[in-house]
């Protein structure tokens, strides 16, 4: 496993599979990851659930955006404080967090992105002493003057915190270096989903599934390094000739927590061509300018990349989003993938679904937890709607 930027130890990865598994370790082991980062590095690690959190202003810092997917499968301790009916995730996490498996944490951010992390966030400052408590407010509704000059306070407020909170100083050209670096890799991740749509046995999709997730706990210049070798290795395999897919399948949804899923869909001869997913494309598919002051371009990103259900412009945004992805990739079928719980995605689902209807583009709806494994009532449900495709 990498911990840290090494060139002699990333000078090893020097074919597809043993990047890959570099990825997947971290994505498998997290929690060990970020504690062996502290004892060799003492680099900060600052925890997060979702993509609407300032990662630029946290690489900047010197600390590490650490994405955190819960492992506890029991939730003995969080049962106590949090609603039955909350998402599997921010339960999982919560008893992580009780049961001091995050103690390595230096500080958690908490967006305000929907009711249950809301509460999330006030449980966690009540009962969780280690680490720096962060919250990030920033605006449901998405669009116009308002919302912009709102947003660059916000991200204005959370640099001023982190500074004095983690004593630490972000300045001009740590932000812009930090705006490089995490617009090499973006570059590089939608170059992999490119290459996933040309041709889509190129990268099994639990593989491009282990590369994104351990993409959002790696240290971010071993991240970089590493998709760097792994874009150009897989373009390379290229002229290689692939089994054809005989069906073309895009995944919608927020986490993706059960990869068994890709495995289901290329076993059916199918595969997975793009995604729609927090942890997915959806995360990396805006580049932030360089040429702006970096405040205000990263408000930018938030406000124009594609947005989730959590925040707002308009009814058909989302709708016409996915439909161009069908158009673009020549999609098959979707597949919708949602936590139980998840409130933001079931309401916004019911418009997706009619517009898709309304389109004649087959889709699913498959309701899934981070503490369970795929069973197979999905696998029979998943299979079934691929053979009638």
């Amino acid at each position: 496993m990498i911990y840290f930027s090494d060139d002699s130890n990333n000078a090893k990865a020097d074919n597809i599979c043993e990047i890959i598994n570099r990825f997947r370790d971290v994505a498998e082991k997290p929690y060990e990851y970020a504690c062996q980062l502290k004892a060799d590095k003492n680099i900060p690690v600052v925890g997060n659930l979702c993509n609407y959190i300032p990662e630029e202003i946290i690489v900047a810092a010197g600390c590490l955006p650490f994405r955190i997917f819960g492992e506890s499968k029991n939730t003995m301790h969080s049962d106590a404080l949090i609603q039955s009916y909350c998402c599997s995730v921010v339960k999982s996490v919560l008893d992580d967090a009780m049961g001091n498996k995050l103690s390595f944490l230096n500080g958690m951010v908490f967006p305000h992105v929907c009711d249950s992390m809301q509460r999330l966030s006030d449980i966690w400052r009540l009962n969780i002493k280690d680490g720096c408590h962060f919250d990030v407010l920033f605006p449901v509704k998405i669009g116009g003057h308002a919302s912009k000059k709102y947003m660059i306070a916000v991200l204005r407020k959370f640099k001023s915190d982190i500074e004095n909170i983690l004593k630490v100083k972000v300045d001009y050209l740590s932000l812009k270096g930090a705006i490089t670096l995490l617009n090499n890799i973006r570059k590089n991740m939608m170059h992999l989903y490119e290459l996933k749509a040309l041709y889509p046995g190129i990268i099994k999709g639990s593989d491009l599934n282990a590369v994104v997730k351990g993409s959002m706990v790696m240290y971010r210049e071993d991240v970089d390094i590493l998709l760097n070798k792994l874009v150009k290795l897989l373009n390379e395999r290229i002229n290689i000739i692939e089994k054809p897919c005989e069906k073309r399948i895009l995944i919608s949804g927020s986490i993706c927590s059960q990869p068994a899923i890709y495995d289901i869909i290329e076993d059916q001869n199918a595969c997975v061509v793009g995604d729609d997913l927090c942890t997915g494309l959806r995360n990396f598919d805006f580049l932030i300018d360089e040429n702006v002051e970096p405040i205000e371009a990263i408000a930018e990103k938030f406000l124009k990349r594609l947005i989730c259900p959590a925040k707002y412009i308009d009814n058909s945004s989302r709708s016409e989003y996915i439909k161009n992805m069908v158009k673009t990739y020549s999609v098959d079928g979707v597949i919708f993938i949602f936590l139980k719980f998840c409130e933001p995605f079931f309401f916004d689902y019911p418009y997706l679904k009619t517009e898709l209807d309304s389109n004649n583009i087959s889709s699913i709806l498959v309701e899934i937890s981070s503490m369970k494994q795929i069973d197979e009532q999905i696998r029979t449900r998943i299979e079934t709607f691929l053979e009638i495709l």
